[in-house]
């Protein structure tokens, strides 16, 4: 790992949600939301095809993002996000209480309400989600109990998106994270799994993070490793197009615990 780059615990120091939101998320038209389109199709077609519901999602590693789960809701009772970093679950925490400082997810609403035959639905769909949600935990993947002190019953569902590449060191701290992940669901539970490809850095403000370069083989060997199966792969391979990160491709994955370490 480079030195230079950020890691670990500098992300309670030097990270920021709101640098974060307008780079990452503010380009665009007000339309569509801004992360690659990729994502957040590939997340709806997953989603929508009602394999993947239960009473319970968690995310790990949100982020200030709350858009990832905006497709899950219809198919779940409970949502719950979890993260790191204290900056940015104060941001998500702004936004379920519907403060006017908390970052605008309506785009997102709207993209996905339109995807579903009827954009009118998006405030109905934006409360109903506000409502489904249950308080922010904190998390560390790299912690055998990743949301302790906070004991939880298995959860039916799990997705992670571009977290477990910037706070794992190596492919063994990767797998390590997956199996962590494994304990929170139940049995027969799925994984969703958001990242990019070969990325070793990537910028927020002034700041440079870490980010652990994977391809398919290490992610998919990494899954089974730690009980999943019934995988399907979702590829991207438009690379980054400015030198804020040097990603080659972004992925979906999804998994079903079959299997428990």
């Amino acid at each position: 790992m480079t030195n230079m780059l950020l890691f670990g615990e500098d992300y309670q120091k030097k990270f920021s949600a709101e640098e974060y939101l307008k780079s990452c998320i503010l380009e665009g038209t007000p339309e569509e939301p801004t992360s690659p389109m990729f994502i957040p199709k590939t997340l709806h077609k997953i989603f929508s095809s009602g394999t993947i519901t239960g009473r319970r999602i968690l995310e790990i590693g949100s982020g200030p993002v709350i858009a990832n789960l905006i497709p899950s809701a219809k198919w779940f009772d409970r949502i719950t996000l979890s993260e790191y970093a204290k900056c940015n679950r104060d941001e998500l925490v702004k936004w379920w209480a519907a403060d006017d400082t908390a970052h605008d997810w309506s785009p997102h609403f709207k993209y996905h309400a339109k995807l579903d035959g009827d954009e009118s639905k998006w405030m109905e769909n934006q409360l109903t989600f506000r409502e489904k949600m249950t308080p922010v935990k904190h998390c560390d993947v790299t912690k055998e109990d990743i949301l302790s002190p906070n004991p939880v019953e298995p959860f039916d569902a799990v997705l992670s998106s571009l977290c477990l590449e910037a706070a794992c060191h190596d492919v063994a701290s990767y797998q390590r994270a997956l199996v962590n992940i494994a304990r929170l669901l139940r049995h027969g539970g799925h994984i969703v799994l958001v990242g990019v490809l070969d990325e070793t850095y990537y910028t927020v403000g002034k700041e440079k993070f870490f980010c652990l370069p994977l391809d398919k083989a290490k992610i998919t060997n990494a899954l089974k490793s730690a009980g999943f199966d019934e995988m399907v792969w979702y590829e991207d391979n438009t690379r980054s197009l400015d030198i804020r990160s040097d990603y080659t491709g972004l992925f979906v994955v999804k998994g079903r615990l079959t299997e428990k370490n």
